[in-house]
């Protein structure tokens, strides 16, 4: 799918749509099927992640790769916690197996 938008690298950006209902909440929901523009980043090019919504990929109980869209959160002992915009998602901590893929540029009205 072309993208007419300024500054988008085929080697840095992706598309996805979005799963789930983790997001739908606050003031700018995600909806299940949104497509949404994707920056892959890496730890010299994150810069701060703290209150972005970013790609978080994990493993799950089998093994295979998930991936979370959650808003990054930093708490006064410098761990960071995964937050989802649906009050009915808790709070998940942050750890080692957990792998920060891409920060979320924006969702793409079709």
């Amino acid at each position: 799918m072309t993208i007419d938008l300024p500054n988008i690298n085929p080697e840095k950006h992706f598309l996805a749509r979005a799963s789930g209902n983790s997001m739908n909440g606050g003031k700018t929901p995600i909806l299940d099927g949104d497509l949404l523009l994707f920056e892959f980043i890496t730890s010299t090019s994150a810069g701060s992640i703290t209150g972005k919504t970013m790609a978080v990929e994990i493993q799950d109980e089998s093994g295979d790769n998930q991936y979370l869209l959650r808003v990054v959160q930093k708490d006064k002992q410098g761990q960071y916690w995964l937050k989802a915009n649906n009050p009915d998602y808790e709070l998940m901590l942050a750890n080692e197996s957990m792998r920060t893929l891409a920060r979320l540029k924006q969702v793409i009205v079709e």
